[in-house]
């Protein structure tokens, strides 16, 4: 019983920490400081038991049952230029999921860089896993430059993660370096798709 209260205690500590750190204003804000809290701790213990019950339903903020066409909703404000740019609650989500994974890439290339020049074979297979983590989330960070209008400027955000473009379709990589050519090939897929 006193390990399950100690447990609960660090719970507790561990959920306020996330509170005081977490960017309200970006989707999976638990994303930077979980991975940043997870590679600092000395030991992480895994319970066992289920602590809470997370699930999926109709009105949720994640909205993971959004179609193309649901109707748009209020919107906070510090929302409220891309709402206005798209008007379209999926693009809305989306391009607001692509800023906030910048903006998470953003703060694990800040950590990583905090590591010193001469690393242990630990802190290489670290960082090496961080940077894997970081490659991942670019994928959805690089994907926001393919919308139509980049009311956040993740354009200019990017410059620092170009090293990190190993998991970067083509596409993307297209419309990152080319995006006049990226757009006018968009423009002659929506010319053939309407002549079908």
């Amino acid at each position: 019983m006193k390990d399950f209260r100690g447990c609960i205690k660090e719970c507790f500590i561990f959920a306020f920490l996330i509170i005081c750190a977490f960017s309200p204003q970006i989707q999976s804000e638990d994303a930077l400081f979980g991975m940043i809290l997870f590679a600092k701790a000395q030991k992480i213990k895994i319970a066992t038991k289920p602590l809470c019950i997370y699930r999926f339903h109709t009105y949720s903020t994640s909205e993971h049952n959004l179609q193309t066409n649901t109707p748009l909703k209020p919107y906070p404000n510090y929302m409220s230029d891309i709402a206005y740019t798209f008007c379209n609650r999926y693009k809305i989500k989306h391009y607001h999921f692509a800023y906030s994974c910048t903006y998470i890439c953003l703060g694990l290339l800040a950590f990583i860089d905090t590591f010193p020049k001469n690393l242990s074979e630990y802190e290489k297979k670290l960082r090496d896993k961080l940077i894997a983590f970081l490659q991942v989330r670019a994928i959805y960070a690089f994907g926001g430059i393919c919308f139509e209008s980049d009311p956040k400027y993740i354009r200019d955000l990017l410059k620092p993660l170009e090293p990190y473009m190993q998991k970067i379709s083509f596409n993307t990589q297209i419309a990152y370096f080319y995006p006049r050519l990226y757009r006018v090939l968009r423009l002659l897929k929506s010319y053939v798709k309407q002549g079908e």
